[in-house]
Order: C-alpha cells, then structure tokens, then sequence
C-alpha cells in the first residue's frame, strides 16, 4: 500500500513544475519543499484511508468515532497555533505530528480487537 501511493504521488511531483505552468502559466510558483510536503502527504492519507477501512470491516465505528474527533478538534487547535506561532509552513508538518499520534490509539485497539476474533 504504502509503495503503491508512494509511486503514485512520486509521478505527479517529478513533472509538477511543468503541470503548474501549463495549468496557471507564471502566475504561481510554489517550492519544491511544498510540493514535496504534498507528496507525502498523499501517502500518509493512504495509509489512513486503509486504516480507516480496516476500523469500518471490523464493525469498530464507536473507537473510530471517538478518536477522530478527537483528531478533527486537536486538529484545529494545532493548526491555529503553528500558523500563528511559525508561520503558514508549518500547515503541513502538523498534519504529519497529528496524523502519527492518531495511530497510538489505533495501534492499542488493534490487539484488543484481534483478541475478540
């Protein structure tokens, strides 16, 4: 899984550039950095895609629920303050620290879960 969206979001960042300028011509011209951070990204949702698949397939909709919630509102509240504090960069690099601390919970419930089958 994790090969597959790493592949298909390599593509679209190695030919961006030229993407970008056929798509907006000079008007926008966003960093490597940036489009890379997008890049990952596009794995890391994948991934949380499969995760959340896995919660729905094992009739868990209460646990998924719960965390995303509590995902969706820390969300909110560490973007503000890294936006206010850094700077509109750092829109990406929370998504990431936010998305692994939605695992620990994820990864807690898993043998538990397994335990009842």
């Amino acid at each position: 899984m994790i090969l597959l969206g790493t592949s298909m979001s390599l593509a679209p960042l190695l030919i961006a550039p030229k993407l970008i300028f056929w798509w907006v011509e000079s008007y926008v011209h966003p960093s490597y950095i940036l489009l890379s951070g997008l890049s990952i990204w596009t794995v890391i949702g994948c991934c949380g895609d499969a995760i959340a698949m896995f919660w729905n397939g094992a009739s868990a909709i209460r646990f998924q629920v719960i965390v995303v919630s509590i995902f969706g509102i820390a969300c909110l509240v560490v973007k503000i303050t890294f936006i206010r504090t850094f700077s509109l960069g750092s829109f990406l690099g929370d998504n990431y620290y936010l998305y692994f601390s939605h695992c620990i919970p994820t990864a807690i419930n898993i043998p538990r879960l397994l335990r009842g089958y």
